[in-house]
């Protein structure tokens, strides 16, 4: 009988969502319409153009002084440890509300070509954290509705936090999944989740054993079909594949933009059938796209509430609105908001890959010029990128694994050393061919290891949530964190 009164709910929950999507797609040609005007306001009003374009460090005092005036409850969200000073972004109540909204108006408008029911499993850290997700997720006492929505808000739950404790939160995520069959999986990277399959596979005969107790909160939750599931799995030697895990999964939603290729194919390759759905770019720091749908096509505009882009074309002193891109070029994108940036470079590079209504169509293609250069040896992305694509030609064992170059500092001696993301063993000899490599070519590179100035590259095997506690997320490896090619942040050993 509760599965059934479920399965009502999710219906109606379903039908909530396709009338929304009408309303949303009405709102959102109001605010194209209205992007102009209100653009030209803010710039106005505020005197844009007396700004100077900074990168983090020139708008820390501002900040700080908006964030003093804000109302509790406030705090500072942290961004993803990529460099060796987090940036520390405010937020408010309301604030963190709106954000709470475009997030909801953006999954409606993702999903509104799919039949069957709107339900959702987000993948995001439990436990309290300084990440901007932790903050968006820090609600107490979800309604039935709400958790029959979004069952992963279960675990943030007084008896979803107990169950944790109990079995892990591996098993208790498992133990979600299989009960509520969510119809789409959200991640903010693809590569969370091929670190989630991993885990279950290494880790199942644990998981199988606490999957013989559900909590009666959590059962109460159930799709149809679900307690039996749970028995046919306890029975399981071998860890199950996602799509028995989760037969009726809809479409996965992550960000594709950057060095996520690898994850993606991945994730593409174990999930045949099921549809891959690009998300919106946003960092902590701000909404730079959001997706809007016009002739059943879904595009990426710059037009979120309260954010006013500019455009910095590469290798020119332009400084563009986004009325004057040209489709085909690459920009990077200066933010300026109601929340105290002013002419902040994010140094993410987009691609006009469309111009509709006067507004560029835009396309995350990857964040601009990380380098690293301890000794002044300049290493840059690519040429972690160009090393990556040798090694795997002089090691196909290596696969499509990634690889990952951050600098080591130890007793005064600087060094890089080469994380390789997910395997069980390194191939012989792979950290002198590396730096070998390496130094052909970056030759600068090259001459501070012959002159003693830095010590040779070191290979090393890491899981991602390893990574990430080493750029200072601690185990919160859901939380925003992206497996980059090169990190700025130097390991103190």
């Amino acid at each position: 009988m509760r599965e059934v009164i479920n399965n009502i709910l999710r219906f109606f929950l379903q039908c909530v969502f396709k009338v929304m999507a009408k309303f949303i797609s009405w709102d959102n040609r109001l605010q194209r319409g209205s992007f102009r005007k209100r653009y030209a306001f803010f710039y106005g009003r505020n005197a844009i153009s007396t700004f100077k374009p900074t990168d983090f460090e020139g708008q820390k005092d501002r900040l700080q002084q908006i964030f003093e005036k804000m109302p509790a409850p406030k705090y500072f969200a942290q961004t993803s440890g990529t460099t060796n000073s987090p940036k520390l972004i405010p937020y408010d109540l309301k604030r963190t509300r709106y954000l709470q909204k475009t997030f909801l108006r953006s999954m409606i408008t993702l999903t509104s070509d799919f039949e069957g029911p709107k339900t959702f499993y987000v993948f995001a850290s439990l436990k309290k954290e300084s990440s901007l997700t932790s903050g968006m997720m820090d609600e107490k006492n979800p309604s039935t509705l709400e958790l029959l929505q979004t069952p992963s808000r279960y675990l943030q739950t007084k008896e979803g936090q107990a169950l944790i404790e109990r079995v892990g939160e591996l098993s208790a995520r498992i133990m979600v999944l299989i009960i509520t069959q969510p119809r789409f999986l959200y991640a903010t990277n693809p590569s969370t989740l091929t670190f989630f399959l991993k885990e279950l596979e290494t880790r199942w005969k644990d998981v199988r054993i606490h999957l013989k107790k559900i909590p009666p909160g959590l059962m109460r939750l159930r799709d149809i079909d679900g307690e039996r599931r749970v028995m046919n799995f306890v029975m399981r030697e071998k860890a199950p594949r996602l799509q028995e895990l989760l037969p009726h999964l809809t479409a996965v939603i992550t960000w594709d933009g950057g060095y996520v290729k690898p994850f993606l194919d991945q994730l593409k390759g174990l999930l045949p059938g099921v549809s891959f759905v690009p998300m919106y770019s946003m960092s902590t720091e701000t909404v730079e796209t959001l997706p809007h749908k016009i002739n059943q096509q879904i595009h990426f505009f710059p037009v979120s509430r309260g954010v006013y882009p500019e455009f910095h074309e590469p290798g020119t002193e332009k400084y563009l609105t986004p009325f004057e891109l040209e489709e085909g070029k690459i920009y990077e994108m200066i933010i300026n908001d109601e929340w105290g940036l002013r002419r902040y470079f994010t140094r993410d590079l987009f691609e006009v890959t469309a111009i509709l209504q006067g507004l560029p169509d835009l396309r995350f293609i990857k964040r601009k010029g990380m380098t690293s250069s301890l000794t002044g040896e300049k290493l840059t992305e690519e040429h972690v990128y160009e090393l990556s694509i040798v090694l795997r030609k002089r090691f196909p064992e290596l696969g499509d694994s990634a690889v990952s170059l951050f600098p080591v500092s130890q007793e005064g001696v600087f060094s890089y050393e080469l994380a390789v993301v997910g395997r069980l063993s390194l191939p012989e000899n792979l950290s002198a061919v590396a730096d070998q490599e390496l130094g052909k070519i970056n030759h600068e590179y090259a001459f501070k290891i012959s002159s003693g100035s830095l010590k040779r590259l070191s290979a090393r095997l890491i899981s991602e949530q390893d990574l990430a506690t080493l750029m200072g997320k601690e185990s919160h490896w859901e939380s925003q964190f992206k497996v980059l090619p090169l990190y700025e942040k130097v390991i103190a050993r």
